[in-house]
This record gives structure tokens, C-alpha cells and sequence, in this order.
């Protein structure tokens, strides 16, 4: 009678274990699953943001030359305007010195 009761507890350990291992087995399979899915995001990120970049350094030489335009105008203009306000005041300071 002993036997018996031993072999049923055994049976019923083992199928605990079995249980387990098929739980465990199951959890692996989710995480293998996620740990994928992860991993492609990651490099579809990655894939787009190289791309993103690239577009925005195309993008920066296409324009580059206009850039270099519109700041050598603004230079100038600045330069000019500053120009003409030194002639102004040394005309005005010499007029002032002949009368």
C-alpha cells in the first residue's frame, strides 16, 4: 500500500514538473518571440534614422551655396551701411571745420 502511495505521489510530481517545463517552455518561446521583435524595431530605427540624416545632410549641400550668398549679402550690406556712416560724419566733421 506504501508503494502505491509512493508511485502516486511520484506521478503527480512528475506531472507538476511536466507542467512546469511546459510553462517555462512557453515563457521562453514569448521572450525568444519579444526579444525579435525588439531586435528588428532596433534596427528599422536605426535604418531610419540613418536615412533621416542623410536626407538632412543632402539637404544642407543642395543649400549651401544659397546660404553662403544670403550671408556674404547680410556681410556686405552691414558692411556698406557702416561704410557709409564713417564717410557721412568725417563729411559732416569736415564741413564743420571749414566754416
Amino acid at each position: 500500500m506504501a508503494e502505491n502511495v509512493d508511485n502516486s505521489l511520484m506521478l503527480e510530481t512528475l506531472k507538476e514538473i511536466r507542467k512546469d517545463q511546459q510553462e517555462m517552455r512557453k515563457e521562453q518561446r514569448d521572450q525568444r518571440t519579444l526579444l525579435l521583435l525588439t531586435a528588428d524595431t532596433v534596427r528599422k530605427l536605426h535604418l531610419y534614422t540613418e536615412k533621416k540624416f542623410l536626407d538632412l545632410e543632402e539637404r544642407m549641400r543642395a543649400h549651401r551655396d544659397d546660404l553662403e550668398l544670403m550671408l556674404k549679402a547680410e556681410l556686405l550690406g552691414s558692411l556698406t551701411n557702416f561704410q557709409i556712416r564713417i564717410e557721412t560724419y568725417v563729411d559732416r566733421r569736415l564741413g564743420d571745420r571749414t566754416v
